[in-house]
């Protein structure tokens, strides 16, 4: 794992392979356990900002509270510091995916407002995320995180540069599989969000 990310520290390694495991099952089509591994990430303190936003660019597209998630993935690739001229290229082509994805969130979730959930519908959304709220926080305190790591894997000062993380003997960046997935997801976008689901 240290030579697939060698610029992270052991933590942010951790997540690292976390993050990449997400985005193969979203693009493997396996949203359930691409969404469970995003809300998983998101529950550690020491998630940097560039997973922090890939893995609510991922919720976006799911049934639950997907506006917010496209709108936090927003701000936090806004939030993301850059050095070079290549960084703020990165950084801006990412916020433009971002803000597709959250147009099209909007779109679905002006549409879905129109139409009533049953009471069986209501009950069964409420039931899934109080199993999953218990679920999540049993593997967050099952998780043992490196020791004396303080810090996240990208937060406070690294560039989009060190965010670029090709996976072991591929070369195709972060950004180009983010791009593709998206791309993808545009043309069917509720494909990971159920009719009727509610967006807030």
């Amino acid at each position: 794992m240290a030579e697939a990310f060698p610029h992270l520290n052991p933590t942010g390694q951790v997540f690292a392979a976390y993050y990449e495991t997400a985005w193969d099952h979203f693009l493997d089509g396996k949203y359930d356990e691409a969404n469970n591994l995003c809300k998983f990430l998101l529950l550690q303190p020491n998630l940097g900002r560039f997973h922090q936003a890939g893995c609510h660019l991922i919720l976006a597209h799911s049934p639950d509270c997907y506006v917010q998630h496209a709108k936090k993935a927003v701000e936090l690739y806004h939030l993301i510091r850059t050095t070079t001229n290549e960084d703020i290229e990165h950084r801006d082509r990412l916020i433009k995916l971002a803000e597709e994805v959250l147009e099209k969130a909007e779109h679905d979730h002006a549409i879905y407002s129109s139409q009533e959930l049953t009471e069986e519908e209501y009950n069964t959304a409420m039931e899934e995320a109080a199993r999953f709220q218990m679920d999540a926080e049993a593997e967050m305190y099952g998780y043992n995180q490196p020791n004396g790591e303080q810090e996240g894997d990208d937060s406070q000062g690294s560039s989009a540069t060190a965010q670029k993380t090709p996976k072991t003997g591929t070369s195709q960046s972060q950004e180009q599989k983010d791009s593709q997935t998206l791309f993808s997801a545009k043309s069917s976008p509720s494909a990971n969000r159920s009719t009727g689901a509610k967006g807030d």
